[in-house]
């Protein structure tokens, strides 16, 4: 039966100055499986409320600095959380269906805090200094672009210039069919007068 919580632990910075140890909470020294589970059901309260302010700063575009130590903060409460579960988890005596839903709950804490962390990071990406190596790709990817560009514009002529060769050739064309027909009209209509003209001689003789 699982015990943990399937989000893997993410490392804060050391703090600079040493804290003196806390005393052990009642959670870590008894034996009683309801005790722990009633520490438990205020550490779920504090993580939630920690994760939605979180995230309500993000959406309000809060100072970058404040996103941070909210996101450190749900990070911890996590790890506290999931630390006080586990501990539940090797006391309580739990059958098959309730070790379950024990597990149900344990993976729908940790795909709240995932998708959490998901949001905060992207809201903290566009702040955080890029290596450098990242700065030549993006030169890069400003030339690749700027030759496509280039590029694009390059075929755009060539295809406005040969639309216009095309149309001209066109007009040229129709122009010589127009000559074409009105030469074979009059050609005809000589034909036909010359026939008249015959026919009218051999009527007066």
């Amino acid at each position: 039966m699982a015990t943990r919580f399937p989000l893997e632990m993410i490392e804060e910075e050391p703090e600079e100055e040493e804290l003196e140890e806390d005393e052990p909470e009642e959670w870590q020294t008894t034996a009683d499986p309801a005790v722990i589970k009633h520490r438990r059901i205020s550490a779920k309260s504090a993580h939630t409320k920690s994760l939605n302010q979180a995230l309500l700063a993000t959406r309000a575009g809060e100072d970058v600095e404040k996103v941070k130590l909210l996101r450190a903060i749900i990070v911890r409460e996590y790890e506290a959380l999931k630390e006080i579960h586990t501990r539940y988890m090797e006391l309580a005596k739990l059958n098959q269906e309730d070790g379950d839903k024990e597990y149900k709950w344990a993976y729908e804490v940790t795909e709240k805090q995932r998708k959490a962390l998901k949001d905060v990071q992207k809201y903290l990406n566009p702040h955080l200094p890029k290596p450098e190596g990242s700065v030549r790709s993006s030169a890069s990817s400003r030339s690749s672009t700027r030759e496509k560009l280039q590029e694009a514009e390059r075929l755009q002529k060539e295809t406005e210039l040969k639309i216009q060769q095309q149309r001209a050739e066109a007009t040229e064309r129709a122009a010589e069919e127009e000559r074409m027909h009105q030469l074979e009209t009059a050609r005809k209509a000589e034909e036909k007068r010359i026939e008249a003209a015959r026919q009218d001689r051999q009527l007066q003789m």
